[in-house]
């Protein structure tokens, strides 16, 4: 799956949203009934592309991701698709690729100086070092971005004791990781600077 096409089932998953329900991103629902045969094309096309995305998310293509902000603007929106696909049909086996996609996405974590796990690799071109092209460290919206996926796969799952039954020990596995390392290194390393009135910010590292 390329980048249009990536783009085309985003847009499409917004279009399928909007048509169905109006309602918040993890609120766990009912089946629906589609309101019209144009409708339905739409969904049942967005569905198409969400079990196609399953396959773009293995162990071995993470290993070869070495620009890791990949990950937060490709890979964590098919993890997206998975949830909207069982918000919209109410079917778990989009449950069950979420899972399957997060299991191989996690597997790119690597441990960094101070034990934190992380997406550790080299920036995009545009934002890399031009005297250190090849630094490897962490990058905050990647970080951010799967923090927000699996918080809402949590959100999901939590709604209802059937889903807690079944996937309540990966909802615990994933918070872990999400508090306890991509969310609490960035605190650790003293990266984040408080602006006061101004808000906030987190620096990532460089070299000069």
């Amino acid at each position: 799956m390329n980048r249009v096409l990536l783009l085309v089932c985003s847009g499409l998953l917004l279009v399928v949203i909007g048509l169905f329900r109006s309602a918040p991103s993890a609120a766990d629902l009912p089946p629906l009934t589609t309101p019209g045969e144009d409708d339905r094309i739409i969904l049942q096309s967005f569905l198409k592309h969400a079990d196609a995305a399953v396959k773009e998310i293995t162990p071995e293509k993470m290993r070869a991701v070495r620009e890791v902000e990949q990950i937060a603007w490709v890979h964590s929106k098919y993890l997206d698709m998975q949830l909207a696909a069982y918000q919209l049909t109410g079917e778990r086996k989009y449950l069950d690729n979420f899972v399957r996609m997060t299991d191989a996405l996690l597997t790119r974590l690597s441990r960094g100086p101070d034990g934190y796990l992380g997406f550790r690799g080299i920036q995009l071109a545009i934002f890399q070092n031009k005297n250190h092209p090849n630094l490897e460290d962490d990058v905050v919206i990647t970080d951010f971005t799967v923090i927000q996926v699996l918080c809402d796969f949590a959100e999901i799952v939590q709604a209802r004791k059937a889903l807690k039954a079944a996937y309540g020990q990966k909802v615990d596995h994933y918070l872990n990781i999400a508090q306890d390392h991509l969310f609490k290194k960035w605190e650790g390393r003293k990266q984040y600077v408080d602006l006061g009135k101004g808000g906030g910010i987190y620096r990532e590292s460089a070299l000069a």
